[in-house]
């Protein structure tokens, strides 16, 4: 990783905490702490624990306090507080999570609806869900992980549930301005910065206006140690932009508005390159000379506007549109030259006698020069855009003794994944890598992944005395197209082949809830899970039937919960 004036900005943001102490701290407690952002209520599930201990379904809620509690930016580390999540790490900060809930497998949350703020976050999310691009969870104020029936307002890829982040909301202040800073340092030359600053203008009672400016820059030096010198860690910026507005207590239709902008840059000096176990063994930490040049760079922007308006005392609408773009370079080791042909890394990695001049090229000694192009290096040099609007209409109303939360749902999304990769030749001499050959972009891999989707989803909740029902239907109808262009070709003025194919898939779910007394609720609940397979693909879509059954202990303090569940999954992706 190049030098890094992370120090400035460290300095930069300590001046600051310190000029805008006097007004930080007369920040008023918001009368809904911990809980999501009003104007994403028909959006959410939960959004607050309150409402998690209430729900028709398994779910968790983390608000600021318990995020707080530990200062992890790490998700892995977050999530373990979430039953039913399983967690596999990859790089050690959790740049990159594999998530499953439930059994639904966890290779780069493919199998999870992953959201910010009500939005697919996802690079894309139905061409290529694989999270390359993670939120990070410094900057999260809530995180939001609903299983079984409790996901049904959510989709695609929740065949074990789904993962909602909500991020720092709009200081609740009157005439001032309220926010927070930090700065965190530790070990590996690791270190966080965090401000967030903003509040509402206008009088008490009145319309109003507000705003936030929220800065985060994350780094490491990294924990592994490369034989050749450098650093294997990383460093990332991320900027946060709202502007808000909101009618006052007494308008005729009272509404509010938030427009989000969010600009994210991420450099990793990550691999693929592993180790020989007796390597592992003796250094575990190690990093052998041919990862040199394995570096990740990724830019990620956010719009996103949300719009709420109350239509009657029992009557609103929500809608949001959004536009994400996420440009990703993974430039990596993906083989090795041995016995006169390219060998994948761990097939030499796992008997480095067999083939000792791929080990010995990977290791790099000094006195060792191999073959010209021994080394094959990958860009994987992808584009990924998406964008969307949806409508949440929800309704409270009663028939007879029974009372009823009405909510209907239509979003409609599109996605792409550019994909333009080339393959790059090097030599190791001397303990360094040298470029031999250089490839033409779009040589090794040159296609285009789009995905358009319908979303339609139908729930009512309803209550009787003690019995709480919720039904829900969601409807996904899905076209996909992968062009496939020849390799190398960059004008791109007619594609070598053409896939498409459209998935369309009805979504039930049932949940409901009794409370056996004051402290006791009983829950059980079933729902059909789904996940879409990638353009180009001829396989069916995954599905899955998600039952669960158990209860809710809360007493004073003291709460326990215990539900059993059991999927059933029919077609793996």
């Amino acid at each position: 990783m190049p030098p890094l004036n992370h120090t400035a900005r460290l300095s930069a943001l300590a001046l600051f905490a310190g000029v805008c102490g006097p007004a930080l701290a007369q920040v008023k407690t918001p009368p809904a702490a911990g809980e999501a952002p009003s104007v994403l209520e028909s959006i959410v599930v939960t959004g607050s624990r309150a409402r998690a201990r209430d729900l028709a379904g398994s779910a968790t809620y983390l608000d600021a306090e318990a995020l707080a509690t530990f200062a992890y930016s790490d998700v892995n580390r977050v999530l373990r507080q979430a039953p039913g999540v399983t967690l596999q790490e990859e790089d050690g900060f959790g740049l990159r999570p594999n998530i499953g809930i439930r059994g639904s497998g966890s290779d780069r949350a493919g199998r999870v609806a992953v959201m910010e703020d009500g939005i697919l976050i996802a690079p894309a999310p139905y061409a290529a869900p694989a999270a390359y691009y993670f939120p990070r969870l410094a900057r999260m104020s809530g995180v939001e992980v609903v299983k079984g029936p409790a996901a049904i307002k959510y989709g695609p890829l929740t065949t074990g549930g789904a993962l909602q982040m909500f991020s720092t909301p709009i200081p609740e202040t009157a005439g001032r301005l309220g926010g927070k800073a930090e700065l965190l340092g530790g070990s590996h030359g690791g270190g966080r910065a965090h401000m967030a600053v903003g509040g509402w203008a206008g009088p008490e009672g009145g319309p109003q206006i507000g705003g936030l400016v929220e800065g985060l820059h994350e780094r490491s030096d990294g924990f592994k140690t490369l034989d050749s010198g450098g650093d294997s860690g990383f460093a990332i910026t991320d900027w946060v932009f709202k502007l808000g507005a909101r009618t006052g207590d007494a308008a005729a239709l009272p509404q509010s508005l938030e427009i989000k902008h969010q600009r994210y840059k991420e450099v990793s000096d990550e691999t693929y390159l592993g180790l020989t176990l007796a390597d592992f063994r003796a250094r575990p930490y190690r990093r052998y000379r041919a990862s040199m040049v394995d570096r990740l760079d990724v830019k990620h922007t956010t719009w996103q506007a949300t719009h709420r308006v109350a239509l009657g005392a029992d009557l609103d609408l929500t809608t949001l549109a959004y536009l994400t773009r996420t440009r990703r370079a993974w430039y990596k080791l993906n083989d090795v030259a041995s016995g006169g042909s390219l060998r994948a890394i761990a097939t030499v990695l796992a008997d480095p006698a067999t083939f000792a001049e791929g080990y010995a090229t990977l290791v790099g000694d000094p006195a060792f020069t191999s073959a010209a192009n021994a080394l094959r290096v990958r860009n994987n040099a992808r584009r990924y855009d998406a964008r969307g609007v949806q409508s949440v209409l929800s309704a409270k109303l009663a028939t007879g003794p029974l009372t009823h939360r009405l909510e209907i749902s239509a979003r409609y999304h599109r996605d792409e994944e550019d994909r333009f990769q080339q393959d790059d030749g090097y030599r190791m001499a001397a303990g360094r890598m040298v470029l031999t050959t250089a490839g033409a972009p779009g040589s090794q891999d040159n296609r285009l992944g789009k995905a358009a989707a319908w979303a339609f989803f139908l729930r009512d909740t309803v209550t009787a005395g003690r019995l709480s029902v919720t039904a829900g239907l969601r409807r996904e109808s899905i076209k996909t197209r992968r062009l496939d262009y020849a390799l190398g070709d960059a004008v791109r003025a007619a594609p070598a082949a053409s896939i498409d194919a459209a998935i369309g898939v009805w979504i039930p779910g049932l949940a409901a809830t009794y409370d056996l007394t004051p402290e006791l609720m009983l829950l059980v609940g079933a729902h059909r899970g789904f996940s879409n397979p990638a353009p180009g693909s001829t396989t069916d879509a995954e599905t899955s039937w998600n039952h669960e059954a158990g209860f809710r202990y809360a007493r004073g303090g003291a709460s326990l919960e215990a539900i059993g569940f059991f999927n059933a999954y029919g077609n793996l992706v």
